[in-house]
């Protein structure tokens, strides 16, 4: 799995731990933007959807970071776009167009450093039924 900068160079790169489709989705995730972050051991990943009556649920969970991880704040902050687009493109049908915005890893690393643009595409939430 590769997660590729504007640029085409590689943000973040991992493999697949667990696929059950089209209930769960589990991988690691290595940074590469960050040359400090590229010597942490990659975290983990992992989507999970869950019917609830008419609607689903979907959970992220993102974890298994080391100790000393200098991505972790980084990460979290920067789900909550990633998240916000897609229950966009869920309810509207359209996405939220994020540019680049800027990443913030540590307190002493510089904001300068770009996070990748997202893109959507279009389309509707179809929960899965058992």
């Amino acid at each position: 799995m590769l997660y590729l900068n504007g640029d085409g160079s590689t943000a973040v790169d991992g493999e697949v731990i667990e696929c059950d489709a089209p209930r769960r989705l589990s991988f690691t995730w290595h940074v590469q933007y960050d040359p400090e972050a590229i010597t942490e051991t990659p975290s983990r990943v992992t989507w999970e959807i869950e019917p609830m009556g008419e609607t689903c649920r979907l959970t992220l969970t993102h974890d298994d970071f080391p100790d000393s991880s200098v991505i972790s704040e980084g990460v979290r902050e920067g789900w909550m776009p990633i998240l916000s687009s897609l229950m966009s493109l869920i309810e509207t049908g359209e996405p939220l167009l994020m540019e680049a915005w800027t990443l913030r890893v540590s307190r002493a690393r510089s904001p300068s450093a770009q996070r990748p643009a997202h893109r959507g595409s279009r389309g509707r939430c179809r929960c899965p039924r058992r």
